[in-house]
């Protein structure tokens, strides 16, 4: 009888250890980056209406980014004619850092005139596409991409 009370005590005090042990945290979570949904309605928030959402499209036939891109069309603030983005969403900064030599060969497959172009990094996210963007447009949409980044959407 005493072995069985023994027993049952040593359980529950292994099962409280356990869960103190799931219950301790090392601070607060840090955010993980936005879908393009969660881009998208950041974009809002700065004044930029994305649409005509295309995964996949990463203006190139790079399997890898063809895998992480979305292809939207932005208009808004002082960018008063849409513009066609390339969205790359790396999952993480380890992705980015492997794959954002790739971007620059896929720009040659859609970059007609590289004095007028767009490109943003806000790691690990990457913007480009045909430009000059508008000022206050390119403006935002950096800030847009941070902030997507940072809070996760």
């Amino acid at each position: 009888m005493i072995r069985q009370e023994l027993q049952g005590a040593l359980g529950a005090v292994v099962l409280s250890i356990g869960v103190v042990a799931c219950s301790v945290t090392t601070g607060q979570p840090s955010p993980t980056p936005a879908d393009i949904l969660g881009v998208a309605s950041v974009l809002h928030e700065y004044g930029i209406t994305a649409s005509h959402f295309v995964s996949g499209d990463a203006g190139c036939a790079d399997r890898d980014l063809t895998q992480l891109a979305v292809s939207i069309e932005a208009v808004g603030l002082d960018q008063t004619t849409p513009t066609l983005i390339h969205v790359y969403l790396f999952r993480n900064g380890e992705v980015y850092d492997r794959l954002r030599s790739a971007i620059d060969t896929c720009l040659e497959s859609f970059v007609t005139d590289p004095s007028a172009f767009g490109l943003i990094e806000a790691r690990p996210y990457v913007a480009a596409g045909a430009g000059p963007w508008a000022p206050e447009f390119n403006a935002a949409l950096r800030r847009a991409l941070i902030q997507a980044v940072e809070q996760g959407g």
